[in-house]
Formats: structure tokens, sequence, C-alpha cells
């Protein structure tokens, strides 16, 4: 970190309309005419197994053109034991990188370039499900129909998958994981021609994530969902600022910013499926495109085969697996 700025607010005119009560910013150290470095060794704190190590290295090139190196890594170990499958959840692994140069053709002019890039991998949120009510308690399950079956107490294999007995003792049949990565390059010139400062800010960044929760909080498949985003933006400012002697001085600029994304929210919801297979049904399985709703009657009216008699459970299968994510907007149960 090069500065912080604590500015009291309003900071409206010059940060945006979200500084009413002032504005905190953080500038990263730009590549200097010294050469320096640094390295910090950082692990072993806690319970969790975390582990950093982060350095830089500034190296002139010349006298009018400077490097800077930086970069960090960071990893925490599985400190939740899932009681499902035997796994460990809760690790991760992040690492991120600066490059910046940095040309000072005139004493007047400063053009620094910077790139800088980060990729994360890990386990994501964890959710544990607490009930008043215990959904393997066969009296309950049994007898008040809170949990038919033990759907909740199980997954459709038979595993058994209880309530969690704490935060760090979970049941959960999804592979969770939370995975993004982003980076970005911005060029930055400045020019000074005395009682005016010309500055030019061009930026691009593209970023992706993605990840998947286990929503039910248990080994039962009740219900998950998956979120995925993918954006890009590129950015052009140009600032003109003055700086008199005098009382009054102004600040003008003008900026463009264009930015895509596509969003993609998947939610996976069995729990349909699991009642119907857990309270019977006429055991006819409905398969999109190639069934119809007569195979889930028990008998048409008499004189009238389009109207509806008696309606039993059945179970949907949609054709296209789960793990394909073709985005047609199919239901999954």
């Amino acid at each position: 970190v090069g500065r912080v700025e604590v500015l009291r607010g309003p900071q409206g005119t010059l940060f945006g309309k979200n500084t009413t009560s002032g504005a905190l910013n953080f500038y990263s150290k730009t590549p200097t005419a010294e050469q320096q470095g640094y390295v910090v060794l950082d692990g072993g704190k806690g319970d969790f197994g975390h582990y950093a190590v982060e350095g830089a290295y500034n190296v002139p090139v010349s006298d009018t053109v400077a490097i800077r190196l930086s970069g960090r890594y960071d990893r925490r170990d599985a400190y939740i034991d899932n009681l499902y499958d035997g796994s460990e959840l809760g690790e991760s692994d992040s690492l991120n990188g600066r490059a910046q140069l940095q040309w000072k053709p005139t004493d007047d002019t400063t053009v620094n370039l910077k790139v800088h890039a980060v990729d994360y991998e890990g386990d994501g949120p964890i959710y544990s499900s607490k009930y008043t009510v215990d959904p393997c308690d066969a009296f309950f399950s049994g007898n008040f129909g809170f949990f038919p079956s033990g759907y909740l107490c199980q997954d459709i294999t038979g595993i058994p998958s209880p309530a969690s007995p704490g935060s760090r003792n979970v049941y959960q049949d999804v592979p969770s994981f939370e995975n993004y990565d982003n980076q970005g390059v911005t060029l930055k010139v400045e020019h000074d021609f005395g009682v005016l400062a010309l500055t030019s800010v061009t930026g691009w960044q593209q970023g992706e994530i993605e990840f998947t929760n286990n929503d039910d909080g248990v080994g039962g498949d009740a219900f998950n969902s998956f979120q995925a985003q993918d954006a890009e933006q590129y950015s052009q400012e140009f600032r003109l600022s003055s700086n008199y002697d005098g009382p009054l001085n102004f600040n003008v600029g003008v900026n463009f910013l264009r930015h895509d994304a596509e969003d993609k929210y998947y939610v996976f919801i069995n729990t349909l499926t699991l009642l119907a297979a857990s309270w019977g049904g006429n055991g006819v399985m409905w398969v999109g495109g190639e069934t119809d709703n007569r195979e889930c009657l028990t008998a048409p009216i008499a004189g009238d085969p389009d109207r509806i008699g008696n309606i039993n459970e059945c179970p949907q299968v949609d054709p296209n697996p789960i793990e394909s994510l073709n985005d047609l907007g199919h239901n999954y149960f």
C-alpha cells in the first residue's frame, strides 16, 4: 500500500454519489527509481491452518523507466468435517499478482501501465441445518408426517444424513465450491502544464465466478443451487484540474464505461420427487417429450377421456442430465 486517504464527507463531486459521509481511498505503491523489495511469510495462526506469503520487487530499468512486481499467495486448510462421506471442507487457495511499468519521458509527464490478476479456488459457503425436531426421529416422521420416510434424513441412495450436530460437523451431499478469477489492465497518463494538469485513465477488466451451494444444509437431495457470472468492462476517463494560487480552482472531466455481464442461476429441487417416492404413487415415471400426463391417471372419466379422474403422484424425469446445464430453462426434479 502506497498511501491511505481518509476524507470527510460529502465527497460526491470527486468520488460519486455514494460518498455522503466521506471516502476511504487505498493507493498501491507505484514504481520508483530505487531498487527495493520485501518478502513476508505468515503461517500457523489459529486452528484454520492459514498460510500466506507476500512479496514485491522494484527495479529501475533506466533513468526514465522502472518496474515493480508484487504478489501474494494465501492458503487455508479444511476445518469442517463432512460426516456424509468423511471428507473435509473449508479449504481455499488464492493467488494474486500485479506488474507495473512506469515511464517518465519528461519531468512533466508520467505514464503508468498496470496489469493485475487474481485466481481463487475454495469450497465456498458451507451450510448446516438444525431442526427443532430431528428428521431422523421415526416417531415424528412416522406419526406427524413432518419428514415423510425421513427424506431429509437420508439421500436418495439411503445414505444417512441427520441434522448437523455442530457448525464444524455437517452432512453435505453436494460437492460445493466457489471459484473466481479476475484480470485487468490500466493505463494512466498524467501531464502537468503548470497551472493545469491533464489525466487520462484507460481500463479493461474481465472476470468469471461460479459456485455451488448445498442450500438445504443436509445430505438429503432436497435443494441445491449453482450460480455463475462472466463479466467484462471497458472504461476511459479524462480529467482536467487547475492549481491556481487564488481561492478558486476547478476539476472537470468526462467518463465512458461499458459493462457486459452474463448471469446464470440454477436451482435444483428434488423435494417433489422425494415426496412422491416417499408417499407412493402408481409407479409410472413421467418423461418429458416421451409420455403425457395420462400416465399419471388411474382412469379417465367415462365418456370423456380428456377429463381427469383420479390423480396419483407421478415423478418427473427431465431427459437432460443435471450436470449438462444446457441453458434451456428446464426444471430439474
